[in-house]
């Protein structure tokens, strides 16, 4: 059975492919309106997933995270595949 996102890890991945540069997860925390914990959370299942589908999300302490360049375009084309199709 494949994978689906949560409606907040799609958030997630939407302000990684729009965010130049790393976003905190205390940002993410804020804007997502979850506590940093959720965050945590919810990156660390999305990686994987993302992982499994050649994309890498790098994560850098004090720094914060980052989707690589070069995956964006496979970034976008997973979270296409993840939204329902629409009549």
């Amino acid at each position: 059975m494949p994978f689906h996102i949560t409606q907040r890890q799609e958030k997630l991945l939407e302000s990684f492919i729009r965010h130049d540069g790393y976003i905190t997860g205390e940002s993410l925390s804020e804007k997502l309106k979850v506590s940093p914990r959720t965050i945590r959370q919810d990156i660390k299942q999305l990686s994987g997933e993302l992982m499994k589908n050649g994309i890498s999300l790098i994560a850098i302490p004090s720094k914060g995270y980052l989707l690589s360049k070069k995956d964006i375009e496979k970034a976008k084309a997973f979270l296409a595949s993840q939204k329902p199709a629409r009549s």
